[in-house]
């Protein structure tokens, strides 16, 4: 499992984990406040990974595309269990220390830690396919594709630029553009800018907006 991560990144042992997470809340759904219709979603994404699954494991059919179908199945079915652990269980006091270690799901420190500096990396990514926009995706240099959000105890990605000239050769080119709390983040241009190449880079900032190190530069022409 990863050391900031209570959901198994290796597979064969995630699929263990979400059939003996899933099992717990079954039984406990009524005391837990867990509505009918979320427990429904949680073994319909459920099935449906592991369908997907199957073939991508599966030496006759494990394709490309089987492989990419299994890990969009993945990272839907791990978003939703992400919100029920938000929402339904990380605060609730119906769910003991005990429930929480048959969940293997961390135990809520009811004492305040100031959040750390972040220690890692974003790394970005430009989407150019829509006309005169850029499509900024980040994902954390120490997480899956799978995964692809936002760390622990990261408020969000600063995005600094720099627009048309050449290759930025000292910080005080870029200007800040935005702090984004998702790890993906929309840029419109005007007309006038079309053909323009932008340069980027990123970096995780916490709470207390104390900032983690510099991505690398990535740059693109602006479609």
């Amino acid at each position: 499992m990863h050391s900031k991560d209570y959901i198994p990144h290796v597979e064969a042992l995630f699929v263990l984990w979400i059939e003996n997470f899933i099992l717990i809340l079954t039984a406990k759904a009524a005391a837990w406040g867990i509505l009918p219709a979320e427990m429904a979603k949680l073994a319909e994404l459920l099935e449906k990974f592991k369908e997907k699954y199957a073939i991508a494991v599966a030496p006759a059919t494990c394709t490309n595309a089987a492989k990419k179908a299994k890990n969009d199945a993945k990272k839907e079915l791990v978003t939703y269990v992400r919100k029920i652990y938000r929402t339904r269980l990380l605060f609730n006091d119906s769910v003991t220390n005990e429930d929480h270690e048959l969940l293997q799901i961390p135990i809520h420190d009811t004492t305040h830690t100031p959040s750390p500096p972040p220690q890692t990396v974003p790394i970005g990514r430009i989407d150019t396919s829509v006309h005169l926009q850029h499509k900024l995706k980040v994902t954390d240099s120490l997480e899956t594709s799978v995964r692809g959000c936002i760390p622990d105890k990261v408020r969000g990605c600063e995005i600094w630029r720099k627009i048309d000239g050449t290759l930025p050769a000292t910080e005080s080119e870029f200007s800040y553009l935005v702090t984004s709390t998702s790890s993906l983040h929309v840029e419109t241009y005007n007309l006038d800018a079309v053909g323009k190449q932008v340069w980027y880079r990123f970096r995780w900032v916490n709470s207390r907006n104390q900032p983690g190190p510099w991505s690398e530069i990535i740059s693109a022409i602006i479609p």
